[in-house]
């Protein structure tokens, strides 16, 4: 009975020299492939041995993989200069006032809330309740029929019989009526910007917003 021996294949005995040492980040591939490509001639069965499309398609594997990571690495480096032109942005926010998308509202003494709506569409029966953190309602307007865009608010700290409230945090509810089924609307209060946060992570940049917190750059609506 007879065993077929399948003789040791160096690079010199398909024609290839030793290679030199090798760059790693640009031609890992190339000697990737070539480790791969000698294991296969010496493991292969003489008598089915493989082909050369077969090496072609492996080639052309390992390009792809390649490509995606280097695809990856791109996008990486488009991330970073954009977060970083982002934080650049926020940082001349410091100090000026903002509207941002909250239903919360920081009265001080001597001071006007002031905010807006976005109306996607005429609105009837539009009306906003100011409410203490106790949930009670301090004060509401009634602002009727009104037609489709911003709609500007103001709030003096007064309640319903006139009499000035306590500084502190009020929750606005606003609604409206669209063919008569009533709507809950968002919110955009102007308040002060007070740091800029750098957030990590991938997560969104954030603004400390005086008395609110720390917002997304994103709840921006309008800056004066």
């Amino acid at each position: 009975m007879s065993t077929n021996i399948i003789p040791s294949v160096s690079l010199a005995d398909i024609g290839l020299s030793t290679p030199t040492q090798v760059n790693k980040k640009e031609d890992s591939q190339s000697a990737d492939f070539l480790q791969l490509f000698v294991t296969q001639l010496k493991n292969q069965d003489p008598l089915e041995p493989e082909k050369g499309a077969d090496f072609l398609a492996q080639l052309a594997q390992f390009s792809t993989v390649e490509g995606i990571k280097n695809m990856e690495q791109s996008l990486t480096n488009v991330a970073s200069a954009l977060s970083s032109s982002q934080a650049l942005q926020a940082t001349s926010l410091v100090g000026k006032k903002v509207e941002v998308l909250t239903n919360q509202a920081m009265l001080t003494n001597g001071e006007t809330v002031k905010g807006s709506m976005v109306l996607t569409e005429r609105m009837d029966n539009l009306r906003m309740e100011i409410r203490n953190a106790n949930g009670e309602v301090v004060k509401t307007y009634e602002y009727g029929s009104q037609a489709k865009g911003d709609f500007a608010f103001s709030w003096d700290g007064l309640d319903s019989d006139g009499q000035a409230v306590a500084p502190g945090k009020y929750t606005l509810t606003a609604t409206g009526s669209v063919l008569g089924k009533e709507t809950p609307l968002n919110t955009y209060v102007a308040s002060n910007v007070e740091s800029v946060s750098i957030n990590k992570n991938g997560q969104a940049l954030g603004i400390n917003i005086t008395g609110l917190g720390q917002v997304s750059i994103s709840d921006v609506k309008t800056i004066s």
